[in-house]
């Protein structure tokens, strides 16, 4: 039994330490909460713990090269931890000659008993070996005003290199080479100011090292030094990630681990820095005054206006920018009237999204449509990609969406060996998250039979996959190894983290404006903005290069208004989106480009990915404001796109009903082209779903069980006003809506009624979300996924393959009923089919005219034959209604200028005619009868035109040759046209002919007069 005296000791024991823990604690509170904040980030922030974790490989693997290269990044990380560590316990303390000596034994292979303790002390050696250097070159130097010369030296170079050199974002001899050159700028000035402060406050033959009167001065000689080798060491891997042939080993993920305990590690640095001197410098609170400097930084700090948007006024000589609508109608009527055209609307998700939207483009352009034409021998087959004609994309999706299109929309070349991924590794994972989501065979009897069905299609996927790898890198287009080896989806399976990393370590880099900056230098976008196109050619030709791709339309959002904001590739109309204002109390939608008046905002294609994936806390908003103010306007706050909508689908909608708002013909026209086509709304659904309860949602379930109520109702509400909005869309575009009145006979409502819907929704997804399994095994929101994560997402895309292919096939079986339907219809209408006509022509005129003036203002001087060639692909589906348009007034004028009286071979030439011009296919026109009487080979023309129910009325058939005689006038007016802009561009590309020609002569080599030799 104790004493009152041991108990009494042993309390003051206690007692005393305390105090000393709690003294250590009050000296070390900065070091303290930045060694605890860091390893918490790296260890259970996702987005982090994502980038450098992944399991290892299975063990029987042991001879493939990826488990050696797994193991040797396993090593890299371990390196580098330990050289942090050791740094953060180094630099703000001096490094003892006796705890030297102890690293030094254990180092040596005597001591080499323990790995990580060995890595440690040689960590440390070389830590302290580096941050030693700085006092001891100093001391070298003999003389203040040498000491001072040389620092006001340094700091005039690097003040001259911040004011003049290159930009931040600078990208020669590789991507962002401005960041380091900033960085390197700042760093030579703070280095200035120090051997400037040494040069001042150093006396007369006064040692740096081991000077207990100027502890600060050495703690800043220490920190310049370590903060240069961890920077060197860290641009060394952004070089190696960016050159080939380094690219092959060094990856952007080695670089983003080291930048982030990098970050970690100067924070951590600093903090205990700031121990240091407040410990110190008695006469300031040198941590209160950091703490207040840190708060203050945050209240009053503003997003910049980081040019992420610029700004084209509409000046005199100033290009226009070409019409979205022209080019959506361009796409449209360059579509075989017999093929289905397709909408997308592709959600957000970071990588995730990218990826995934990847798989689906790349399907849609190998897959060959059924009805599809084109001759094997001159042209391939057309493909599903072919008949897109619009694309509304949000962040992740935004991405892909605008390597796709800036791509022509065509198939990716395969890759023998990937570079964003080790090819073994991804089809190893990719074969486990497979089997893993086939087991989770669905509970509901009703969808056990369609679960199988794509179990079956995935596991045919990998075998074929597995069949490539296996080919010693041979890889054809005709097998599924595209799904692994497709350039398109290596690039969106980048570590979009590096550059986001580099602008949040660069000063006056913000992180979007990095990011942007590279995806130009990686995909070449420097060329593509909304006011040019996609990588126009060179010369005023480049409005019409846009014509040949899908219309695209970026999703953003207004933070003041929380509303959509729309960036068209190309612009559309201002008014597109007015119809949203009139009819919903909601804020309406509205493009980018015409944000001011007077003002062009131009967006380059970067930038518009950019805006569309500005996630907030990620990135700032970005700010765009307008040149010249004018009363009311004020500056524009941009964020993500997903705030307002993540699926894109609002935006389709919002454009359906704009078609017929706004005031451009062009809308009227592309909502009866698109009224009598089958169409296809497919939507690409890579968003997040929600979450169920976690083991931390539910130990502070007073804060997160709400937060996580919000996420899941907000979900469920967009579901519904999602499926909403594809209802509304497909009762706006239907085909009944052109025959819709309230004069309809009963047989005629029964018609109606029995028509079949001419839109098809189709939906991909990449996460799915049912109430009985929520968020199985999901895949995170980043802008960087590890290894099995990629696979996971393949692995989701091979389940969704099989419904996907099962759909679109649907849709091709259809096709042929639909057309069925449709003459049907035209047949109980014969009025409206009339009307429908007589209007398609003169749609064809105007379109005609549209090109002819498109032609007029082009100037095609100073292009190359590529360049021609590329045009003249562009202008196609111009070209194509042109010719038509032509055929009729041709015909037109060999029939005599329509006479009063159309005889039997006139009427047979405008049947023909008809059938070519007029996008739906009507009844087939057969040719009257052989007979004198004008009046009766009227009548029979008419009913074997609009049907059997056509009136024999004498009246009606004068009616409707009048229409026609007006639609020959200017068919005949619009030939004409046509007709001089050709003969223009013919002698346009004579004189380019002859001018090569020319060329090509004066190259020749000419024979020596003097020597008498000939040319070889």
């Amino acid at each position: 039994m104790s004493t009152p005296v041991s108990q009494s000791r042993f309390v003051r024991a206690v007692r005393t330490q305390m105090r000393r823990a709690t003294n250590w604690v009050y000296r070390n509170l900065f070091f303290l909460i930045a060694a605890v904040i860091g390893p918490t980030a790296i260890f259970f922030v996702p987005q982090v713990f994502n980038v450098w974790y992944s399991e290892p490989p299975p063990s029987d693997t042991f001879a493939t090269g990826w488990f050696w290269l797994w193991w040797a990044f396993a090593a890299f990380l371990l390196v580098a931890a330990m050289f942090f560590a050791a740094s953060v316990y180094l630099v703000p303390r001096a490094y003892t000659r006796r705890a030297k000596r102890k690293a030094a034994r254990r180092v040596s292979l005597h001591g080499a008993g323990n790995v990580l303790v060995t890595l440690f002390d040689l960590a440390c050696l070389v830590v302290d070996r580096a941050v030693t250097f700085p006092a001891a070159a100093i001391e070298r130097v003999a003389g203040r005003a040498i000491r001072i010369a040389i620092g006001a030296v340094l700091c005039a170079v690097a003040a001259a290199w911040l004011l003049f050199g290159p930009a931040v974002d600078y990208g020669w001899p590789y991507s962002l080479a401005g960041a380091f050159y900033r960085n390197g700028a700042w760093w030579i000035l703070v280095l200035g100011l120090w051997v400037l402060g040494c040069g001042l406050l150093l006396g007369r033959g006064e040692k740096l090292r081991d000077n207990p009167d100027r502890p600060v001065l050495v703690l800043v000689g220490r920190f310049l030094a370590w903060i240069a080798l961890t920077y060197l060491a860290a641009e060394l891997l952004w070089i190696g990630a960016n050159v080939p042939p380094l690219s092959q080993v060094v990856t952007l993920r080695a670089y983003t681990l080291w930048m982030i305990l990098h970050v970690w590690g100067v924070a951590t640095v600093v903090a205990a820095s700031l121990d240091f001197a407040d410990a110190h410098i008695r006469l300031l609170p040198v941590r209160i005054v950091a703490f207040v400097a840190i708060v203050a930084v945050f209240l009053v700090s503003r997003p910049p206006a980081n040019s992420d948007v610029f700004h084209i006024a509409n000046a005199a000589g100033s290009p226009t920018p070409p019409d979205g609508l022209s080019q959506l109608e361009a796409r449209l009527r360059g579509i075989p009237e017999n093929e289905p055209v397709v909408f997308v609307a592709a959600s957000g998700g970071g990588s995730r999204a990218a990826i995934f939207t990847s798989l689906v483009y790349e399907f849609l352009a190998r897959r060959p449509l059924a009805t599809g034409g084109g001759d094997a021998a001159t042209s391939p087959p057309r493909t599903w990609a072919d008949n897109i004609v619009a694309i509304s994309s949000v962040s992740g999706g935004s991405l892909a969406t605008a390597h796709f299109v800036e791509r022509d929309a065509k198939a990716s070349p395969l890759r023998p060996r990937t570079e964003n991924a080790i090819l073994e590794e991804l089809i190893a994972r990719f074969e486990k998250n497979l089997e893993q989501l086939a087991a989770q065979e669905p509970d509901a009897t009703e969808d056990q039979a369609t679960f199988a069905k794509a179990r079956d299609r995935a596991r045919e996927l990998l075998a074929s996959v597995k069949q490539s790898a296996a080919s010693a890198g041979d890889a054809s287009d005709a097998t599924d190894a595209w799904v692994v080896r497709s350039s398109f989806v290596d690039d969106m399976g980048t570590n979009f983290m590096a550059p986001i990393v580099r602008g949040a370590t660069t000063t006056n880099l913000p992180r979007g404006q990095a990011l942007g900056r590279f995806w130009d230098d990686k995909f070449h976008w420097h060329a593509s903005a909304n006011v040019r196109g996609f990588a126009p050619p060179s010369g005023d030709m480049a409005p019409l290069v846009a014509s040949s791709r899908p219309l695209v339309v970026f999703n953003a959002c207004d933070v003041a208004k929380g509303s959509r904001i729309a960036i068209g590739f190309p612009p559309l109309p201002a008014d597109v989106f007015a119809l949203a204002a009139k009819e919903t109390t909601r804020a309406a939608p509205f493009e980018l480009a015409h944000r001011y008046a007077g003002e062009t905002v131009g967006v380059t294609l970067s930038k518009a990915v950019r805006l569309s994936s500005n996630f907030p806390w990620a990135f700032h908003p970005t700010v765009v404001e307008p040149l010249e103010a004018q009363s009311g306007e004020t500056r524009t706050l941009i964020l993500d796109g997903g705030i307002a909508d993540n699926t894109g689908i609002d935006t389709l909608f919002e454009l359906v009903r704009g078609l017929s708002a706004t005031s451009h013909p062009t809308g009227k026209r592309i909502l009866r082209l698109l009224r009598r086509r089958q169409i296809v709304f497919l939507e690409i659904d890579s968003g997040s779903k929600p979450s169920p309860p976690t083991a931390l949602s539910q130990a502070f379930a007073v804060v997160l069980e709400p937060i996580q109520a919000l996420d899941n109702a907000a979900y469920t509400n967009a579901d519904h006003a999602k499926q909403q909005y594809v209802h509304e869309v497909g009762e706006f575009l239907s085909l009944k809506r052109d025959f819709e009145s309230d004069s309809l006979t009963p047989p005629q409502r029964d018609a109606l009624r029995t028509v079949p819907a001419n839109i098809t929704p189709i939906t991909v997804r990449c996460n799915h979300f049912s109430l009985e399994h929520p968020d199985r095994n999901s895949v995170m929101t980043a802008w960087a996924l590890g290894p099995n994560d990629k696979a996971n997402v393949l692995a989701r895309f091979a389940f969704e393959l099989g419904r996907l292919e099962d759909a679109l096939a649907s849709v091709e079986r259809v096709g042929p009923d639909f057309l069925t339907a449709k003459n049907s219809l035209y047949k109980l209408f014969p009025e409206q089919a009339e009307n429908l006509l007589v209007a398609e022509i003169e749609s064809g005129q105007q379109f005609a005219n549209s090109l002819t003036a498109k032609l007029a203002q082009a100037d095609p001087k100073n292009l190359s034959a590529a360049e021609q060639q590329r045009i003249a692909e562009a202008i196609r589906p111009y070209q194509q209604t042109a010719e038509q348009v032509a055929a009729v007034a041709n015909q037109v004028e060999a029939s005599g200028k329509l006479e009063s009286k159309l005889s039997p071979d006139e009427l047979k030439l405008w049947s023909h005619t008809w059938q070519h011009t007029v996008q739906t296919k009507l009844p087939q026109a057969k040719p009257p009868p052989a007979t004198n009487d004008a009046a009766a080979a009227d009548v029979e023309w008419a009913r074997a035109l609009v049907g059997p129910n056509a009136a024999e009325s004498p009246e009606e058939t004068a009616r409707a040759i009048e229409q026609l005689r007006i639609a020959g006038r200017k068919l005949e007016s619009s030939r004409r046209t046509v007709e001089r802009s050709n003969e223009g561009s013919k002698a346009w590309f004579d004189e380019q002919k002859t001018h090569r020609a020319r060329s090509r002569y004066d190259a020749r080599p000419r024979p020596d007069v003097r020597s008498g030799a000939q040319p070889p």
